[in-house]
């Protein structure tokens, strides 16, 4: 299942600082350590009181609807939409802000509306095509909106990034999926390189069972 709290510090890292005005920097700045620690209605009053600075600014409105989000997330179910108009603010501020995209698309995965969750995904995805974290939840959202070609595709995105490293639950994930769409043989030599690095292993046990059903 995709996850959605970030650090703080990765959080910093999306807000690009010649975006914000030096009023709004500090109260996103605060805003952030307090997101970080989880003191979502303190952040929630930053991010609102550094919009009015800066009512226009696609990187407050990315954080201003994460916020919500964690709040709908953690009990506060009836700010999902509040979430959702964040994040859509921020997208219509600025088309580019992938970000924005990718928590949007986490949001209808949360709401289990994966079919508007693999759009957004896919959007997000035409502006960073080596995130493997966001092509993980691209496959995931495709995969449960019954789309398992484009989750297949997303998992060999993740293959052939830069920045990837091999691990048991890719090649698993590799398997099962290529087995949903219908191609058996990339299925097995999933499973062979699977067992070359997890010999033994529930994951190898999981995956057969899964790619046979298929």
């Amino acid at each position: 299942m995709p996850t959605l709290h970030r650090s703080a510090a990765k959080l910093a890292d999306v807000v690009p600082q010649d975006k914000l005005t030096s009023a709004a920097r500090q109260l996103a700045k605060e805003g952030i350590k307090a997101l970080d620690a989880r003191e979502y209605e303190k952040a929630s009053a930053l991010f609102n009181l550094a919009l009015k600075t800066d009512i226009n600014n696609s990187y407050l409105h990315f954080l201003n609807g994460l916020t919500y989000h964690m709040r709908a997330i953690n009990g506060e179910g009836s700010l999902y939409p509040l979430a959702q108009q964040g994040y859509e603010m921020a997208v219509q501020f600025d088309p580019s802000n992938k970000v924005a995209r990718h928590y949007l698309g986490l949001l209808f995965i949360d709401r289990r509306e994966y079919v508007m969750a693999k759009g957004q995904l896919m959007e997000a995805a035409l502006y960073d095509k080596d995130d493997t974290e966001l092509l993980y939840d691209l496959a995931y959202a495709a995969y449960y909106a019954k789309d398992p070609a484009t989750s297949l595709a997303a998992l060999q995105g993740v293959l052939n990034s830069p920045g990837r490293t091999d691990s048991p639950q890719l090649y698993r994930a590799l398997a099962i999926v290529a087995a949903a769409a219908g191609d058996d043989v990339a299925a097995r030599g999933y499973l062979t390189q699977l067992g070359e690095l997890s010999p033994q292993s529930k994951d190898l046990k999981f995956a057969e069972n899964r790619v046979n059903t298929w």
